[in-house]
């Protein structure tokens, strides 16, 4: 999980260019693009780096800000990577090494981490960053998108509404490979809530709280098959 490819950004006259991996050997796009078409997608093998001229500006926004439905947030799903995926409507593990372990009563979910992840920086990405992941989505400046699905892990309702009521937010790092989540009620569903955005690691390394705010593009952690590198206009 430590092999990620770059992705750099241009836009020039209304063309962005996205850097991303892939193969082949075209001459890559310059990073100014103004003499490439809109859409072109050229590889470089010696950075092993893609290039993609599109015709809309980016706004790199924070994983737990960023709308899915924005370009920011396409980007943010393609450089980062929950804890599961759903394919042909099935939940199959992505950066969690299973499926959750769940108590008789359906109250704890005990999550194991794959051992060996590191972010790009060589970091460990271990339990800990998804627990402040999950953290962030249940914090007031960050939550918008994930604290309403959440309300079922105990705490999480009351940290987004800054309630009086202190309650700690269930969810904890066991050790650096379990993470466990705590919840209200059953539900059943709630691995498949594990796949959402909202279960992306957050380096604990590199934000030192929930309330941290998440590094501009070139700096930005990723925990996906692909990194961020630059934005040239």
């Amino acid at each position: 999980m430590n092999r990620q490819q770059n992705l750099a950004i241009g836009m020039s006259f209304a063309a962005m260019g996205i850097m991303a991996c892939g193969g082949g050997s075209k001459v890559p796009v310059p990073l100014d693009a103004t003499t490439a078409p809109p859409a072109a997608v050229t590889f470089d093998p010696e950075s092993r780096t893609i290039v993609v001229g599109v015709t809309s500006e980016l706004i790199y926004e924070d994983p737990w800000v960023a709308s899915p439905f924005t370009l920011s947030g396409y980007l943010n799903g393609i450089v980062n990577r929950p804890l599961y995926a759903i394919r042909d409507e099935r939940l199959i593990p992505m950066l969690a090494a299973d499926f959750p372990a769940v108590s008789t009563d359906g109250l704890t979910y005990a999550i194991p981490i794959r051992p060996n992840m590191t972010w790009q920086n060589g970091d460990a990405l271990d339990a800990r960053d998804f627990e402040l992941g999950l953290r962030r989505s249940c914090n007031r400046e960050f939550g918008r998108h994930s604290a309403h699905v959440l309300v079922n892990v105990e705490g999480c309702t009351n940290a987004y509404e800054g309630s009086r009521e202190v309650v700690e937010v269930g969810v904890r790092a066991v050790d650096s490979l379990t993470l466990q989540i705590r919840l209200i009620a059953a539900q059943p569903s709630f691995p498949s809530i594990l796949a959402l955005p909202l279960a992306y690691p957050a380096p604990d390394e590199r934000l030192e709280s929930t309330e941290s705010v998440w590094p501009t593009i070139g700096e930005a952690p990723c925990s996906g098959p692909f990194c961020v590198a630059a934005w040239v206009e």
